[in-house]
């Protein structure tokens, strides 16, 4: 049975196609259809592969206005308006951050944990922990606010 309906639709095709009288303008509409959808897709693929390209572009310029260092991560956005202005303002900033965040960001994590049990309220944390960065470095002998030992100063 189905190979009688198959016989049937070819044979039906090929009248479609080879008639004499409208098989020739039936062959070229046909085939101008598949050229015309062979196009389409060549220009999605085209718009995909270049959308692709730009997206990663921009996470590449996203990757150089993000600062990460020592368990902290600062991100500069213009809004994309002015991408090296971010990128400037990212190395400033990296300029500031010392290189001993990481001891920085373990004591901050201390005291906080410290805080939350105390149930100490959030406007009070800052001195607090300021204080505290201060006596890691004055265990270790360094004045946090002598100039000549270099704390707080810019790398570099």
């Amino acid at each position: 049975m189905n190979r009688i309906l198959f016989t049937a639709a070819a044979g039906a095709l090929a009248m479609y196609f080879l008639d004499p009288q409208g098989g020739r303008r039936r062959r070229v509409r046909t085939r101008d259809k598949a050229e015309r959808v062979t196009r389409r897709m060549r220009e999605a693929y085209d718009v995909t592969l270049r959308d692709t390209r730009h997206r990663a572009m921009g996470i590449k310029a996203i990757g150089r206005r993000v600062l990460r260092r020592g368990g902290v991560t600062v991100a500069i956005s213009t809004d994309g308006h002015a991408p090296a202005l971010a990128g400037l303002l990212r190395e400033s900033i990296e300029e500031l951050v010392p290189e001993e965040i990481e001891t920085w960001v373990e004591e901050a994590r201390h005291q906080t944990s410290r805080w939350r049990g105390k149930g100490v309220p959030m406007a009070a944390r800052r001195p607090m922990l300021l204080a505290a960065l201060n006596r890691l470095y004055l265990r270790r002998g360094i004045d946090p606010y002598d100039e000549k030992d270099g704390v707080g100063e810019g790398r570099g």
